[in-house]
C-alpha cells in the first residue's frame, strides 16, 4: 500500500479530483495495543459499527480481528452480515436490534433493552443493557432483579454517560450503579461477561472490575471527550483546483460571506459539505496548503472551499493535495471549529471519496 504524504504537489496530469481519505491501518493496530497496555488481560470488544467510525471496516476489521479480537458492537445485523467474510467465526453484538426479527444465530446476537422482550426471548445467546443514568436505552436493574437465571445471556453492559470529562461526578455514581449490576447479576447470568468501559472509561484513571471494554474511537485516532486521541489514523485531503487573486474589498462566495482586508491569494479545492466538511467552519476552519495552515475563505460550499493561500511560504499549484484534517489540522480541533465533536467528523466523509488504506508495518 503506498505511503501518502499530507500535502505534496504531483507532477504527473491529474485524473481524479475527488477527496481521499487516507487510513494508516498500523495506527490503529498500535492504538490497539495501547488500548490493551492500559488494562492487561480485560478483553478488548471494538465498536465497529457506523463502518468503523467512516475509516471503512471491510479493511479495518482485519487489523483488530489479527490483533486479537474476536467479538464486535454494530448498530444492524446487516453490518455484522457485510462483514462475516473479514472476521470469520466472531460474535458481534447488535446494538440496534429491537424487536426485529433477525435471523439470530451464534454469532450475531441481539443486546435486548427491555425486559418483557427479554423474558420472550428463546433465539440463542444475547446481550443486555442495563440503563446506569444516561436515560436513553436501557433496561432498569429493578426489571431483572426477580428473573429466574438464565445462561443465553452472554453480555451485561452500561453506559457512562459523561466518560469524556473525568471531573464529572456523575462518572462514580454511575461507576458505583455498575458495580451494584454485577453484584446483583452475575448468578442470574452466570455466563455473562459485564462490560461499562468504552474510550472514555477506559482512558480515565478511575476503573471498575470488568470482564470486557468496548472501545470505538480511540482506536480511530479520535479524543473521547477531553481523554486521548491516541495516535492519528485517517487524513482528509482534497485537490486543489484553481489558484487565483483577488483586491481588497471583494467579495468570495455565497452570499459574499468573506472578504480580503489586503491584496490576497486564494485557493479552491475540490471539497464541500457533501463530502461532509461542515458549512459551520467559515468562520475558523483551515487546512494545511503550502506548508502552512491556510484559513477558509469563504462559505464552504456543495462540492468546493476556497482558502487564503497568501501567507503560506510554499508554491501552490492546481492539482496539489490540502490536508483538510490529519497530522496538521487535528480532527478534534477542526470538530471543535465547527462546533462538533471528532466522531461526527469522521463519520461524516461521504462515498464518493476516494478511499486509500497504508501499512506501515508490512
Amino acid at each position: 500500500m503506498p505511503t501518502l504524504t499530507a500535502t505534496h504537489s504531483s507532477t504527473d496530469q491529474v485524473t481524479d479530483y475527488r477527496p481521499r481519505l487516507t487510513v494508516d491501518l498500523a495506527a490503529v493496530r498500535r492504538n490497539l495495543r495501547a488500548l490493551k497496555n492500559i488494562r492487561p488481560g480485560v478483553e478488548i470488544m471494538p465498536v465497529v459499527k457506523a463502518d468503523c467510525y467512516g475509516l471503512g471496516a471491510e479493511a479495518v476489521v482485519p487489523v483488530l480481528v489479527d490483533g486479537g479480537c474476536s467479538a464486535f458492537y454494530v448498530s444492524y445485523l446487516e453490518e455484522a452480515q457485510a462483514l462475516e467474510k473479514v472476521a470469520r467465526g466472531a460474535v458481534f453484538y447488535i446494538l440496534n436490534a429491537g424487536s426485529g426479527a433477525g435471523p439470530w444465530t451464534e454469532e450475531h446476537r441481539p443486546v435486548h433493552y427491555d425486559a418483557e422482550a427479554l423474558k420472550a426471548w428463546q433465539s440463542g445467546p444475547c446481550g443486555v443493557q442495563i440503563d446506569i443514568g444516561m436515560n436513553r436505552v436501557g433496561m432498569p436493574l429493578s426489571a431483572l432483579e426477580d428473573m429466574a437465571p438464565r445462561e443465553d445471556v452472554s453480555l451485561v453492559i452500561g453506559h457512562m454517560s459523561d466518560a469524556g470529562d473525568p471531573s464529572s461526578e456523575r462518572n462514580a455514581d454511575q461507576r458505583a450503579r455498575f458495580e451494584e449490576i454485577k453484584s446483583k447479576l452475575r448468578q442470574t447470568f452466570p455466563r455473562a461477561r459485564f462490560g461499562l468501559s468504552a474510550t472514555g472509561g477506559l482512558l480515565q484513571k478511575e476503573t471498575v472490575e470488568e470482564d470486557c471494554l468496548r472501545p470505538g474511537v480511540g482506536l480511530y485516532g479520535a479524543a473521547a471527550g477531553s481523554l486521548g486521541p491516541l495516535e492519528q489514523v485517517a487524513t482528509f485531503e482534497a485537490r486543489v483546483l484553481t489558484v487565483f487573486d483577488v483586491e481588497p474589498g471583494e467579495l468570495v462566495g455565497y452570499s459574499g460571506r468573506w472578504s480580503p482586508q489586503r491584496p490576497s491569494k486564494l485557493a479552491t479545492l475540490a471539497v464541500g459539505y457533501a463530502d461532509g466538511l461542515p458549512r459551520s467552519l467559515l468562520g475558523g476552519g483551515k487546512v494545511f496548503l503550502g506548508g502552512a495552515r491556510c484559513p477558509y475563505a469563504g462559505a464552504v460550499s456543495m462540492d468546493l472551499l476556497t482558502v487564503d493561500i497568501t501567507d503560506a511560504p510554499g508554491k501552490v499549484k492546481p492539482g496539489d493535495w490540502a490536508e483538510l484534517f490529519g497530522e496538521e489540522i487535528k480532527v478534534d480541533w477542526l470538530a471543535d471549529k465547527a462546533g462538533t465533536i471528532g466522531y461526527e467528523l469522521l463519520t461524516a466523509v461521504r462515498g464518493r471519496t476516494q478511499r486509500v488504506y497504508r501499512d506501515s508495518d508490512r
